[in-house]
């Protein structure tokens, strides 16, 4: 499966900014207006604090591997054909968690640890894809 072959996500309109600076290469998360609480991706309300209050803020990209599976079934029918693939967890600096592909498949699972930065691949007109890509320490 290439990128351009992926399911889209929903792109509603109240994250659609989010998507358009995905697109536009700018790799953005929301912050809490009322306590800074930086979350990963758009919610209608802060985790931290319930407040409604939100902004845009720019993400340094990067973090760190947290954890790391292979998928060796089709649990998602979209995705059969790129099996076996790696997911993984990243802390970003900021603090949040995020689920993503590394950008070139490794043979042995990448370790907790392993330090990554964000690479956005455009998908479709109005989203992109984060996928990460190893740093060397």
């Amino acid at each position: 499966m290439t990128i351009e072959t992926r399911p889209m996500p929903p792109v509603r309109e109240r994250d659609a900014r989010f998507w358009q600076a995905l697109r536009a290469g700018e790799f953005v998360g929301e912050a809490c207006g009322q306590c800074g609480a930086v979350r990963y991706p758009t919610a209608l309300r802060c985790p931290t604090c319930r407040s409604a209050q939100a902004e845009l803020r720019a993400l340094s990209g990067r973090g760190e591997i947290v954890s790391a599976c292979r998928f060796h079934r089709p649990y998602f029918a979209e995705f059969a054909d790129a099996l076996p693939y790696t997911v993984i967890v990243v802390r970003l600096e900021e603090g949040p968690l995020l689920y993503a592909n590394l950008v070139d498949e490794p043979h042995a699972l990448p370790a907790p640890g392993e330090r990554v930065r964000a690479v956005l691949d455009p998908l479709g007109e109005h989203a992109a894809l984060v996928r990460f890509e190893r740093v060397n320490a």
